[in-house]
This record gives C-alpha cells, sequence and structure tokens, in this order.
C-alpha cells in the first residue's frame, strides 16, 4: 500500500510585502492524518503561510503542495478538498445562517445534511440572520462551513475564538473524531492549553522564519513559566544555589535594590524545587501566571535561526453560481427598488410636464437671457433657436432633452457603485477569503456578478422604457416604440461600459475607495470631454474617446438612426475592461 503524500509542503515559500519580508524561505512538511499547530506571535507570519497556502496571496519566492497537489497550478481542484476558517472574516448580514451555509455548499446534498448536524452539536440557530449573531455564533457558522464538506484537509485560524468553554470542548472533540477519520487538521492558535489538548506537533514561526517543530509531548517538557518574588527585605541572591535545581534561570538584573525583587523562568516538573529554596527567604509577594506562548516556546529557540488532480463536477461550480447570483440580487435588493422607484417617478414627471412647456410665458425670455459665457461654452449663441432646432418643444425633444439626456447618467451613478464594490468591498471585509475557498474560480466569481449586475441594469433600463411607454399612451402623445426601444439600448449601452470601468478599477485596487475615486474622476473627465469640443478647438478629436459621444438620443428618439459604431464601441469597451479585470484579479493578493 502506497504512503499518502504530504497533506501540506512548502518548498522555500516566501512573501514580501513592499519592503517588509513576511515569511522567509519556509521549509514545513505536516503529515496525513495529524493535526499540526502552528504557532508564533502577532506579525510573525501565521496567516501570511495560510494565505499561501490557500492561494490567496501570490509568493514571491518557493511553492507549496497540499494533498500532493501544487497550490497555484491546482487551486480550484483542491478547494473540493480543503476547508478553511480565516482568522478574521465577513459574512453577509442580510442573510440567514442557513442561506449562508447553502450559498457554502455548492448544491451538494451531503453538506447541508452536515452543517445542520454540525449547527446541532455547536447549538447554532440556522433561522437567525448573521447580522443578529453573537461573535460566538458566528464564529460558529465559519466552522461549519469549513467542516460541512468533508474535507480531507482543514486550515483553521485561530478556531475557537469568541466561542464559549462548553462549545469550545464540543469543537475538542470534533477534532478528536475527525483525525480518527483520517483527516489533517492544521491550525494556528494563542492558546498554549488548546494545542496542548488536541496537537501532535506543532511549528514555530518568529519575524518570519520557522524555527522549530517539535510534537507536543516532547515541548510539554520544555514548558517555562515565570515567576516574579518580592521580598520583604533586601537578600543577596548570589547566595542562592539556584544550579541546584534543573533548568531554573536567573533573569538578568535580578536583584532590583528598589523593589527587592527577583524574575526567574522556570521550567516545567522544577517548581516544587524552587518553593522549597523560597521557604527560607522573607517573601513578600509572589507572582507565577500561566505560561505565555512567547514564554514557553520562543524562549527556548531564542537565538536560533533553523529548524493526482481531484475529478472536475461541473455541476458544482454551476450550482455554486446559482447561489452567488441569488445572494447578488438580495444584498442588491434595496439599491435596484430605489433607482426603479426613481427612474419610474422621474420619467412621470417629465410626461406630466411636458404639455405645459409650450404655455409657458417668457420661455424664449427665460432662455436667452442666460449667461453668454454658458451659450458660447455650449457652441449656441441663439438657445431658443437651438432647443427649436434639437426639437425641444416637440414630445420627441423635450424627452431627449429632459430625460433620455440624463438617463445614461442617473442609472450610471448605480453602474459606477455597483461596479466599484464588484470584489473591492468583500475583499476588504475579508469575505473572499470564505467565498475562494469554494468550488469557484476567480474568474467566474467576478464574471458571475458582474453579469447579474448587467442583468440588473437591463432591468432597471426596461423598467424607465415601460414607464415612458405608458406614459405616452396615457398622454395621447405618439411616440415610436422601436426608436424609444433603440434610445434606451444605445443607453444601456454606455452604462454598461461604465460599468465595467468601474469594475477593472475595483479588481485593480481591491479597495473600495480608490476605486470609487478613480472610477468617479475617470467618468466625470470623460463626460466633460464629450460636452466641451467645440472649445477644445484642434484638441476637438478628444471627444472620439469619451463613450458619452456615441449616445445621442435625439436622432435615436426622433428618427430610430442607430449609429452602427456605438454598438462596437460599448461592446468592445465591456469585453476588453471585463476581460482585464478578471486577469487582474486572478493575479491579485487578496489583503484584507
Amino acid at each position: 500500500m502506497s504512503t499518502p503524500p504530504a497533506a501540506i509542503k512548502t518548498f522555500g515559500l516566501s512573501k514580501s510585502f513592499g519592503d517588509v519580508r513576511a515569511l522567509n524561505d519556509l521549509n514545513l512538511e505536516v503529515f496525513h492524518g495529524e493535526v499540526f499547530g502552528f504557532l508564533g506571535p502577532n506579525g510573525s507570519g501565521k496567516t501570511t503561510t495560510i494565505r499561501l497556502l490557500l492561494d490567496f496571496i501570490l509568493p514571491t519566492a518557493g511553492r507549496a503542495e497540499l494533498l500532493g497537489m501544487d497550490t497555484r497550478k491546482h487551486a480550484f481542484d483542491l478547494r473540493r478538498q480543503v476547508g478553511n476558517l480565516p482568522g478574521d472574516f465577513f459574512i453577509y448580514p442580510q442573510l440567514t445562517a442557513e442561506a449562508f451555509l447553502r450559498l457554502c455548499s455548492g448544491g451538494r446534498p451531503e453538506g447541508i445534511a452536515r452543517a445542520r448536524s454540525l449547527a446541532e452539536r455547536f447549538g447554532l440557530n440556522l433561522t437567525r440572520k448573521i447580522g443578529t449573531l453573537s461573535t460566538g455564533n458566528r464564529q460558529k457558522a465559519g466552522l461549519i462551513q469549513a467542516l460541512m464538506h468533508d474535507p480531507e484537509l482543514v486550515i483553521l485560524d485561530e478556531p475557537t475564538s469568541g466561542l464559549d468553554p462548553l462549545v469550545k470542548e464540543e469543537f475538542y472533540r470534533l477534532v478528536d473524531e475527525e483525525k480518527a477519520r483520517g483527516k489533517t487538521i492544521f491550525l494556528s492558535s494563542h492558546i498554549l492549553p488548546e494545542i496542548e489538548r488536541i496537537c501532535d506537533r506543532v511549528g514555530i514561526v518568529r519575524e518570519g522564519k520557522l524555527i522549530a517543530v517539535e510534537e507536543v509531548a516532547s515541548l510539554k517538557r520544555h514548558k517555562r513559566r515565570r515567576m516574579e518574588v518580592s521580598f520583604e527585605s533586601p537578600v543577596d541572591v548570589s547566595t542562592i544555589d539556584w544550579r541546584s535545581i534543573e533548568g531554573v534561570e536567573v533573569q538578568e538584573s535580578a536583584l532590583d535594590p528598589i523593589r527587592n525583587s527577583i524574575e526567574l523562568s522556570i521550567p516545567e516538573g522544577s517548581v516544587g524545587g524552587v518553593l522549597k529554596l523560597l521557604a527560607d527567604l522573607p517573601v513578600a509577594d509572589l507572582v507565577f501566571p500561566e505560561a505565555t506562548l512567547e514564554e514557553a516556546f520562543m524562549s527556548l529557540y531564542k537565538g536560533t535561526t533553523e529548524p493526482e488532480t481531484a475529478v472536475h463536477q461541473p455541476d458544482e461550480v454551476l450550482v455554486m453560481k446559482i447561489a452567488l447570483i441569488g445572494v447578488e440580487l438580495r444584498l442588491s435588493m434595496y439599491g435596484i427598488l430605489a433607482w426603479a422607484g426613481g427612474l419610474v417617478l422621474y420619467a412621470a414627471a417629465i410626461v406630466w410636464v411636458y404639455p405645459t412647456v409650450s404655455e409657458v410665458a417668457g420661455m424664449g425670455e427665460y432662455l436667452e437671457a442666460m449667461p453668454e459665457q454658458f451659450r458660447e461654452l455650449a457652441g449656441v449663441t441663439d438657445l431658443t433657436q437651438a432647443l427649436d432646432a434639437q426639437g425641444f418643444f416637440t414630445f420627441e425633444g423635450f424627452l431627449s432633452t429632459e430625460y433620455m439626456g440624463w438617463f445614461p447618467v442617473l442609472l450610471g451613478i448605480y453602474a459606477i457603485i455597483s461596479g466599484v464594490g464588484i470584489v473591492a468591498k468583500d475583499a476588504e471585509r475579508g469575505t473572499l477569503d470564505i467565498i475562494l475557498a469554494q468550488p469557484i474560480h476567480r474568474y467566474g466569481l467576478l464574471l458571475t456578478r458582474a453579469i447579474t449586475q448587467i442583468a440588473v441594469l437591463g432591468a432597471l433600463a426596461s423598467m424607465s422604457f415601460i414607464a415612458l411607454l405608458v406614459g405616452a399612451l396615457l398622454l395621447g402623445e405618439p411616440i415610436g416604440k422601436m426608436n424609444l426601444f433603440y434610445t434606451h439600448a444605445i443607453g444601456f449601452g454606455l452604462i454598461v461600459s461604465l460599468f465595467s470601468f468601474a469594475a477593472l478599477w475595483s479588481a485593480v485596487f481591491l479597495k473600495t475607495s480608490r476605486a470609487m475615486a478613480v472610477a468617479g474622476l475617470s467618468t466625470v473627465l470623460l463626460y466633460v470631454i464629450n460636452v466641451l469640443p467645440p472649445s477644445l478647438g484642434p484638441l476637438g478629436w478628444l471627444e472620439k474617446i469619451s463613450p458619452f459621444a456615441y449616445y445621442e438620443s435625439l436622432p435615436l428618439l426622433s428618427a430610430g438612426d442607430v449609429n452602427p459604431a456605438s454598438i462596437i464601441v460599448y461592446a468592445g469597451i465591456t469585453v476588453i475592461a471585463l476581460g482585464i479585470a478578471t486577469r487582474v484579479f486572478e493575479q491579485r493578493d487578496l489583503v484584507n
């Protein structure tokens, strides 16, 4: 019988963030079927190691294997066999716990059944919304999603954080059961009793370097505790035979003349001997806290420097994408309803106002009173004549000026907001650490969300079309149905191109504020370039680089004059921007 490959194996794995070396030349092997603890103080490189193993960030050098497969080449296949609990994660607060677990199940019935069993075991109410759960109950949901698909390897970052003592004991029993079934569990923790209770071996990392790997049984023999002793009067500690007790160390500057105190480092099993020595001394106070990880492990190694592909199941991917579509629509529900209501009300108001336009006394004089600089900027000297030439006082012209001209701007705001948040928002909150541990590619996640939001934008554009069509019928004003449709269709193309630009910036920055700033400023610049060509003089050709230049509502509304260049430009922008976005997102480190 062949020996199974190591569950985890790294080869010179390194990661730098700018000038900071977060992980340096990590060579680690975790055996199949063991519980391995990964320990170290904050900032030592534990979480960086886990994120490298899960392909959330890219290595600066070296490589890693999980279950015998390269973590970069087989990242997607490994997601079916590896469970992950991030140390700091965010779950959509609008979802119930059961809806969240269904999202993570990939449509696997056995996963849902196991999730319900684990929820009952941990005492988690699946009907409650995530946003109403306590920190401990959210942690339970995170644990369940990591274990529900019965993975061969489970990677847990601070798994018992926030759990009460009873649930912790239940978790420890579950770890014992999983180990008995041959599963491998890799966990990082800073709780010494937890490591002693469940781990077979531990690796100790400090300042990005692996400084020791030991069995827990061996490590227990080296556990040290710090004791601070205060005396009632000065004591000459040099006369005390500390060497008679094995392993006891007197800390530097042991005798403090002001405090009359001494600090000792005491190994496991030597406490009794120290107390016997102290019995003959004028002890005033004794402080003897539990050992911390740094005392128990780091001091022991002070000064040291070293120590087959899964079967493809496309149905899971499809179910995961469908679940993501459902979540995307649920999370966007209020925004969709608000924008839909706003567009319909605006359309109704424009239709209702139109009959009074020609009756407004002094309309021409009012328009002529506009500042001359404004008329020159717009490229006209007689604004009334210009508006009349544009058909402003006809129904189509009025709709073009007062509604369809603003339609891509109004809906474009929603498009930019949704595009910016397509991956950046979840990257910042840590939600992608949960989602991308499921059977879905990064490009699949981005494109699924993008297609969902484009469909939403299409639905909103359709509502606008229907609202104007119904309004025209009620008003008794003739309007070409196809012309109105063409106008909305080309406007929709412009809006989707703005969305695609925003999605690109979302993938580039993975920071909502930065992506929003760049997307907003670039959109304003493109709009300004379009509306000011006469004043640009010889630079008027810049108008052609603006997507706004290919949307002219009046020719569309009045004559159905569709410019083929509009369709080509908007389709090209969308495909290219989303293509670049997926490529960039595949290569980006997910750093929240």
